[in-house]
């Protein structure tokens, strides 16, 4: 690749997998000039990343770098991947305060997923065991900290969901105990053994298909 001789923009797509990439840049931007990364939203452009690079200077040293795609299960990847890192309390009382915050943060991201799903803005997404065994692999590998993280993120959300007013679950049985708190008598109990006798089925099939679903996702 040449030095470009004015500003150009870039965002074209691959057309196919990559083979092999090579790339030619870093030279010093001259004063009052330099390359600058312009992040748009995806509905105002097809692509994403858009880059303007400056007019290079005639004493400009070239780099060759050598980028070589990774083989992934969902195609070819290249690019860069952020460092992760970890934050917590320097004492129990702030380990305490610490906790509850990130819980009550925990239920209203959950609270403000159901608005926007009913609001039909939000795809709903679910994972069986074997999808939640594979981030949890993936979590120990990490560290133990992000394991119990992980651990005590699947206890809020199962604690959620099972307040969730559908039958054969908590939040279902409720319902039933406020119709009993507001009529003054029990639902019969013909019928509220039949709707969560008919929630179960259903529930159990759901689990089934994602279970099936995740399972053939690792072939």
């Amino acid at each position: 690749m040449t030095r470009p001789s004015a500003p150009s923009r870039t965002s074209r797509r691959p057309s196919g997998p990559p083979t092999a990439a090579r790339c030619r840049s870093s030279w010093p931007a001259p004063e009052g000039t330099g390359a600058h990364y312009e992040r748009k939203d995806a509905g105002e452009i097809a692509e994403g990343l858009q880059i303007a690079v400056p007019r290079a200077p005639p004493d400009a040293r070239r780099l060759v770098v050598a980028v070589q795609p990774e083989k992934s299960a969902r195609g070819w990847r290249i690019g860069v991947s952020p460092e992760l890192a970890r934050f917590g309390a320097d004492g129990f009382g702030a380990a305490v305060r610490f906790a509850g915050t990130e819980t009550w943060s925990v239920i209203h991201a959950m609270l403000s997923f159901v608005g926007r799903a009913l609001k039909g803005e939000e795809e709903v997404q679910v994972a069986s065991v074997v999808k939640i065994t594979q981030v949890g692999a993936d979590t120990v590998s990490r560290g133990w900290e992000w394991f119990f993280n992980l651990l005590a993120l699947l206890s809020i959300n199962l604690g959620f969901l099972n307040l969730l007013p559908l039958p054969a679950l908590d939040g279902g049985r409720l319902v039933f105990v406020a119709y009993e708190a507001i009529a003054g008598k029990p639902a019969p109990q013909r019928v509220e053994g039949f709707i969560h006798a008919t929630g179960m089925v259903l529930l159990m099939g759901l689990i089934l298909v994602v279970t099936a679903r995740d399972i053939l996702d690792l072939f």
